[in-house]
């Protein structure tokens, strides 16, 4: 298998984005849960005051109104973001599982824990080139 460095930097890229990928998910199913709720309650909900300057010098009582659409175009958009990153920790998964555990378990020691290929090295007793190398031979079956 050939070294290919923006290839490596790629899958080092994505890796390295695995937690914020998973916060990203967990947040947006979050928001979907509570769209879901507000479109199924069918209570009216009053326009959204952005700061206190615009409630200081609101001159007549709210307006409510039926935000149905805009919650369902709301909801079709953070859908769509929420498939987008879960498909891609879905494929990370399944990368990770094709692996054996000594794989994963230096790929944690890496990107979770942020450790270089020297400190690796040292944990594992090998020199820093050869740790580059085993841990870019596991990066080359993404």
């Amino acid at each position: 298998m050939n070294y290919d460095p923006v290839r490596m930097d790629y899958i080092d890229g994505r890796l390295r984005g695995l937690s914020y990928t998973a916060k990203k998910v967990s947040d947006l199913y979050d928001e979907l849960m509570i769209i879901q709720l507000e479109l199924t309650t069918g209570l009216p909900k009053s326009p959204q005051i952005k700061s206190k300057e615009e409630a200081f010098y609101m001159i007549s009582p709210p307006v409510y109104h039926n935000r149905y659409a805009e919650l369902a175009n709301r909801e079709a958009l953070v859908f769509y973001q929420f498939r987008r990153y879960a498909d891609e920790l879905n494929e990370v998964g399944q990368y990770l599982s094709k692996l054996t555990a000594e794989e994963v378990e230096l790929l944690i020691w890496r990107y979770e824990h942020g450790k270089t290929y020297e400190s690796l090295g040292r944990k594992f007793h090998m020199d820093k080139s050869v740790m580059r190398r085993k841990i870019n031979s596991i990066l080359a079956k993404f």
